[in-house]
């Protein structure tokens, strides 16, 4: 219990600060032009401090109910794991827009480069730059061909609407039309 409470705690303590952050941004004059990249590394917590269990059930948080309609969570590949909150603001040069196009961290980076004027010489990374979004021409913005994560024996793949599943190399491979199967 006392574990869940600090939980608790951390997350209204997280949107407490942020909301500071924001509004002394706002206070000062700089709101406007500031960059704000906000990301989860990945899905809710499904152990620890109840006896909730873990894989394969992931049951919802009793005190957050932070899974929502999603299968899975932290450390799964499924939805629950993998599909977090990740948004970017900055009123002076982006209008608000709220795209479903998959997206990951990795991403970050070489819009960072973009945003900083510089070229990207020589690095390499799994990510792209997320301008065209940003700057409102999703028309302009070439996708990832397919998104890939693995964890432990776990494996997945996420092609366009649709994702494939595997719980360990030689199971039998499960598909879902990632908007209409919350898994």
């Amino acid at each position: 219990m006392q574990l869940a409470r600090e939980w608790a705690a951390m997350v209204i303590k997280l949107d407490k600060f942020v909301g500071k952050m924001v509004s002394h941004l706002k206070e000062t004059g700089e709101y406007d032009n500031t960059i704000i990249f906000f990301a989860s590394d990945n899905g809710y917590s499904m152990a620890g401090y109840t006896d909730r269990g873990n894989a394969p059930h992931w049951p919802d948080d009793p005190w957050l109910k932070n899974k929502g309609p999603f299968n899975g969570g932290k450390f799964s590949v499924l939805e629950g794991g993998i599909r977090v909150p990740f948004f970017v603001s900055w009123p002076a040069k982006f209008k608000p827009a709220v795209y479903s196009q998959p997206v990951w961290l990795p991403d970050f980076f070489p819009t960072a480069v973009e945003l900083a004027g510089l070229k990207a010489k020589n690095y390499k990374t799994d990510g792209l730059s997320l301008m065209p979004l940003l700057k409102g021409r999703p028309e302009l913005y070439k996708a990832h061909e397919y998104l890939y994560f693995s964890k432990a024996r776990e494996q997945a793949v996420r092609m366009g609407a649709w994702k494939a599943y595997r719980k360990q190399p030689g199971d039998k491979i499960s598909l879902y039309l990632v908007e209409e199967d919350s898994y």
